[in-house]
């Protein structure tokens, strides 16, 4: 797995984001937006995984209300970008602090649980800043 970005970045994190899906075949993607927290969704804060591309990425928490308008703005961005682009699988997950440090680490443990645990989303939830 290919970890990215910067914790609370998120310009920098959705730049090397873009980078680093250059190339890729958008319908194979399935996004996770990944948060620590349920609640208010507009304050939250968020991580965003990856998979369908050459090796799963997962982005630092960096977008999202936690981070200002800065992260609110950049998550809404990131979502019509790879909307635009053709993603269709957008999905959302809850995880423990304890456990997303664990995803953080590549353990695949942490990876199954994460892919166990989504929930389909519709982008439209994110879209607006």
């Amino acid at each position: 797995m290919e970890l990215i970005g910067s914790y609370g970045r998120p310009k920098h994190t959705l730049a090397a984001l873009r980078d680093a899906l250059k190339g890729a075949h958008w319908p194979k993607l399935q996004v996770t937006l990944v948060t620590t927290w349920q609640g208010e969704r507009k304050a939250l804060p968020y991580a965003i995984f990856i998979e369908g591309y050459k090796t799963p990425i997962l982005t630092q928490p960096a977008f999202g209300g936690a981070f200002g308008d800065e992260g609110r703005a950049a998550l809404a961005e990131l979502v019509r970008w790879l909307s635009a682009q053709g993603v269709r699988h957008f999905y959302e997950a809850v995880l423990e602090p304890g456990r997303f440090a664990e995803l953080t680490s590549a353990n695949p443990e942490a990876v199954a649980t994460l892919t166990a645990i989504r929930n389909p989303a519709d982008p439209w939830i994110w879209r607006a800043a």
